[in-house]
């Protein structure tokens, strides 16, 4: 006599059968929801369950294990301090070992995330493929991030992007530096009005680098945006982008509550719905 336990709907169903070792996947249900092993029914000697419901217990198959399968760990905090990629067939296992690649995330000592690594599995290989950092001011606020990665020829790690704030004293950005690998590439410049409302943007750029915007930012007489600006900055040679934002258009309601909004790629409206106590219940995305 043998016993194989499968997990089902609600919990843990025993069955036993004369024989050899089985696995579970020649297991199967039939129409009358009977146990079938091999096109044979099998007998039923227990089920264990935590629900209370008198529902018939159902088995259903195990679908296979996918290749990865991602493991979080927690610093003490409860913040994500390491992703890890495990790979479930073992197939690249001699090479990398079970870890198909890791992602690891430092904190500083008020909580705020200040670096980003993404590497091979470190046990073989502590080489690392690309790094953010991120600082941040006396008002922490984030006045740079830096995306890094490895460089095989070089053997070490570049910075691919860089991308520099200022801000008023508002805490508004008013001035965003962004260099690539080449160095500096554009700088974009935003104004308000009323201390907080972003009326424009405008760009200049290094030789080679283009920058073509569209619309603009419009508001209601409640001061709801009904229109932003877009812009579509791109090295020329190569056809390379850089930054990307679309033009969007929003609709309020009387509550001045966002309804509609769409943007220019596309004519599709996604909507917003509120219950009665103006809590988001439906959205459209």
């Amino acid at each position: 006599m043998a016993r194989i336990n499968l997990e089902g709907s609600y919990g843990t169903l025993e069955v036993s059968f004369n024989g050899g070792a089985v696995s579970s996947d020649a297991l199967d249900v039939n129409v009358n929801g009977e146990v079938v092993l091999n096109g044979v029914t099998v007998s039923v000697t227990g089920v264990s369950t935590d629900s209370t419901s008198s529902s018939p217990w159902t088995y259903q198959k195990s679908m296979p294990k996918p290749q990865l399968e991602l493991r979080y760990e927690y610093a003490a905090d409860g913040k994500v301090s390491k992703i890890s990629a495990v790979d479930q067939t073992g197939t690249d296992w001699a090479t990398y070992g079970p870890e198909k690649y890791v992602v690891e995330y430092k904190y500083d000592d008020v909580g705020r995330l200040v670096r980003k690594v993404v590497r091979d599995n470190p046990s073989e290989d502590n080489s690392t493929r690309y790094e953010s950092d991120y600082t941040f001011d006396g008002m922490g606020r984030l006045i740079r991030e830096r995306i890094w990665r490895y460089d095989w020829e070089k053997d070490r790690m570049i910075v691919t992007q860089d991308t520099q704030t200022k801000y008023d004293l508002g805490g508004n950005p008013t001035e965003i530096k962004f260099y690539d690998a080449y160095g500096w590439a554009y700088t974009e410049t935003r104004t308000y009005a009323r201390g907080y409302q972003i009326t424009d943007t405008t760009f200049s750029q290094r030789t080679g680098v283009t920058a073509t915007t569209s619309g603009s930012f419009t508001y209601d007489t409640n001061n709801n945006m009904l229109t932003s600006k877009g812009v579509d900055i791109k090295i020329t040679s190569g056809n390379v982008q850089l930054a990307y934002r679309e033009n969007w258009t929003f609709e309020f309601d009387r509550k001045n509550r966002m309804i509609n909004f769409t943007h220019s790629g596309t004519n599709l409206v996604r909507h917003i719905w509120y219950d009665g106590k103006g809590r988001v219940w439906q959205r459209w995305t």
